[in-house]
């Protein structure tokens, strides 16, 4: 059978010629194209990426394409035997059909990733939009690495089944949340010594809505705008301080003076620390005093340390680390610079959270720590009172801890008592409510409507991390997605990792890591950032351009990259993105783009044009005037 006998034999079928028909090309193209428009405006309103998760990737637009493409594709066959009045025809859909070809490997092949670059420093390492999780067993020389689709929906277990089955003997992924939340809260201890408490709440007014724990030990205290919120322990729910309780007595006067003396005798017998902890060597530890940091910079090895400033009320204001003016706040921390080989990196410790760091991986190969021996008889002046983080079965009582002048409100817990704590109000040091609520009562305060919800109220409090879906905001970043895992071995452990993040777990018996994070690749060649400037408009700090100047790999050779000028080189196009200047370091921020589907779109629209310029000739007078004589 003849090609021309096959065409005839498909024209008559009537699948075939409603695929190829005009009334299917026409909503087809209209509902891509609203489509697409859809795409642009959520691209505008928060970035590429999420427009891409929206629209462009989706399985229901890329089945838009290939219907629109085989529809292209049967219209035109359709015509065959060609005729000479079907040649503009022809060449038109033979452009567009070649150039949904090149979007489509450019939408599978393609590359798109961000490259951030110090200042004075080289990088080749292009981090890619697309997930991944991986692990990695303590003295293995290689992780292991499975690809993580980045979807815009949660995912319970039988979505995950692809990647289960490649880790099931180790650990399964319970759940995934493209947008998440990493939070704390408290659940039951089961070890029987621990003492603390906790409690969740809300305060609510027609101004804000807060949602938030306070610990015993960890978050005892918290300052939102003019109140002060205190968690203490008692012995009695039912003593309380009467309406009216005048300001403290002498005794309790006494008693500042007394504790402040003893503050002062602890501080002279008291020392803090450093302690450095090789990554690679378990052997290899050093411990650094406090004072000989405050007088001259220390050294370990080849790595020089800085004490760049010292803390008592560390607070983060303005992603800056600050001294708090609160006297209430208790948070020792240090903030370092630390130098090896003319490389800087700052590092930021706190007393109290010795998991915290900047630098996730550690600072030339070991893992920095803040012991403050004297944290809490070095906290801020309590007037004489105990601090809540130390208060034992001898509990404060509400008055014991107000402090003169404050808007504060204590919650009061009795360990023995379950899910009730007393909420007791306290104003220029007289108490105006106090009542003992269940979880889930709320108390109404006279201050400016707010309204206090008691949620969860736990004794042997222990620290649990959990993590919520959340939504996403416009002309934000991203939020981070997240993965509950829970271990293989017996008993088995569950945590959630955030994307970026890496935990410490056991697997077969086994030290090892988990990481989830961003796929990267590795460029061709190194990219050093010289000097990055920007010029920005009169009298403000909104940039007019900016630019950088980067040597590219071992030759040498100084090229720029701005806004407007790309640099091309081993078909990768290198565009400058964005940047970000703070007092410590200056880092330029490219967008990378590897497009291997642009030779076919490229010439997918030559194509496209010459057919459009071929139908307009061939409807001309001068085409038909060209006939006529021909005829």
């Amino acid at each position: 059978m003849s090609v021309t006998d096959l065409v005839k034999k498909l024209n008559q079928n009537k699948v075939f010629k409603f695929v190829s028909s005009i009334r299917l090309a026409v909503p087809l193209m209209l509902l891509v194209g609203v489509c697409v428009a859809y795409g642009t405006i959520i691209e505008s309103n928060y970035n590429a990426e999420y427009a891409a998760m929206v629209i462009y990737k989706s399985f229901w637009f890329g089945a838009l394409i290939i219907l629109l493409w085989l529809n292209i594709f049967a219209a035109t066959i359709s015509r065959i035997p060609f005729k000479l009045h079907h040649t503009g025809f022809v060449i038109t859909h033979i452009g567009l059909l070649t150039l949904l070809i090149g979007g489509y490997i450019t939408n599978s092949d393609g590359i798109d990733g961000q490259l951030v670059i110090a200042e004075n420093q080289s990088s080749s390492s292009v981090i890619l939009p697309h997930l991944m999780i991986g692990y990695q067993f303590e003295g293995s020389p290689s992780p292991q690495i499975l690809k993580f689709k980045k979807t815009i929906s949660e995912q319970g277990p039988d979505d995950l089944k692809e990647i289960n089955e490649n880790t099931r003997v180790l650990f399964t992924v319970k759940k995934y949340l493209p947008f998440a939340k990493i939070e704390k809260e408290y659940i039951e201890s089961k070890n029987s010594a621990d003492q603390s408490v906790a409690l969740s709440f809300i305060l609510k007014s027609n101004f804000f809505n807060v949602n938030e724990w306070l610990h015993s030990e960890t978050n005892p205290t918290m300052k939102m705008g003019p109140a002060t919120l205190k968690i203490v322990k008692t012995n009695d729910l039912s003593k309380a301080f009467a309406v009216g309780t005048p300001p403290l007595s002498h005794q309790r006067k006494q008693k500042r003076v007394v504790n402040s003396a003893q503050t002062q005798e602890s501080k002279k017998t008291a020392d803090s620390f450093l302690k450095l902890v090789s990554i690679t060597d378990s052997g290899d530890e050093k411990k650094i005093k406090l004072s000989s940091l405050q007088k001259n910079t220390q050294s370990y090895k080849n790595i020089k340390i800085n004490l760049v400033k010292q803390y008592t009320r560390a607070v983060v204001s303005e992603n800056k680390v600050v001294e708090s003016d609160d006297p209430s706040v208790s948070n020792p921390a240090v903030e370092l610079l630390i130098e090896q080989n003319g490389k800087k990196i700052r590092e930021v410790l706190y007393a109290k959270f010795a998991g915290f760091s900047l630098n996730e991986n550690g600072v030339f190969g070991y893992k920095f720590s803040y012991e403050a021996t004297d944290a809490t008889v070095a906290a801020p002046a309590s007037h004489g009172i105990e601090s809540t983080a130390a208060a034992t079965a001898e509990s404060l009582t509400p008055a014991q801890a107000a402090m003169e002048g404050d808007n504060t409100i204590i919650f009061s817990i009795d360990p023995k008592v379950a899910a009730k704590a007393r909420i007791t109000l306290i104003k220029e040091n007289k108490v105006v409510m106090s009542e003992i609520l269940d979880e889930g009562q709320s108390l109404q305060t006279p201050w400016m409507g707010m309204k206090i919800f008691l949620g969860s109220v736990r004794a042997q409090a222990a620290e649990r991390i959990v993590a919520r879906a959340i939504n996403v905001e416009k002309s934000e970043q991203l939020p981070p997605s997240a993965i509950l895992i829970a271990t293989s071995t017996e008993p088995s452990e569950e945590l959630w990792i955030s994307e970026g993040e890496q935990k410490q777990v056991q697997l077969a018996g086994k030290a090892a890591v988990v990481f989830f994070g961003r796929q990267s690749i590795e460029l061709p060649f190194d990219l050093k950032l010289e000097k990055f400037s920007k010029v920005d408009y009169p009298g403000t700090t909104t940039p007019l351009s900016f630019e950088s100047l980067v040597q590219v790999g071992k030759t040498g050779v100084v090229q720029k990259i701005s806004m407007n000028e790309p640099l091309k080189l081993e078909g990768f196009t290198i565009y400058q993105a964005s940047y970000s200047i703070t007092p410590e370091q200056t880092l330029s921020i490219f967008s990378v783009n590897q497009d291997p589907g642009r030779a076919l779109k490229y010439l997918g629209s030559l194509i496209l044009c010459l057919g459009v310029i071929t139908i307009t000739l061939m409807r001309s007078r001068v085409w038909r005037l060209y006939l006529q004589r021909k005829e």
